[in-house]
């Protein structure tokens, strides 16, 4: 799986804006870097599958405050982010704010993966990262 969403998300990265621009006319050449962006919810989508780690052991009110963690987040982040940085920061905080939940949710699964959970906590900081890196881009 984190294969697939790091090759989806340099997809994105990488061949995003020429794809934009062989498709469209220059009028939509700024899709290019808004699908960079949009690519970091590929990363992120890597912590869905522990998520359904969490449903699957039949943890459903875990689910449940997972999903209102998701959602509190994104009615706070996505107006806010909209207001204070345009378009730009709607689509950061559309990408990023179901990272909001990913502590609880390694947390939740800290008894069945063990030291798998490091690797996940790396994986978070790598994706904070490249958001930062993509914000100054």
């Amino acid at each position: 799986m984190d294969t697939l969403c790091l090759l989806g998300f340099l997809a994105c990265f990488f061949a995003g804006p020429p794809f934009i621009k062989l498709l469209y006319t220059d009028a939509y050449s700024n899709a290019g870097e808004k699908l960079q962006i949009l690519g970091l919810i590929l990363l992120v989508a890597r912590f869905d599958q522990l998520n359904q780690l969490i449903m699957n052991i039949g943890n459903s009110r875990a689910m449940m405050i997972v999903s209102a963690m998701r959602a509190i987040a994104l009615c706070v982040a996505l107006p806010w982010s909209f207001y204070f940085h345009g378009l730009t920061g709607a689509l950061f905080a559309v990408s990023l704010t179901p990272l909001i939940s990913v502590p609880y949710t390694l947390y939740t699964v800290r008894p069945i993966l063990g030291r798998q959970i490091v690797v996940d906590a790396i994986w978070v900081v790598v994706i904070l990262g490249l958001a930062l890196w993509l914000m100054a881009f």
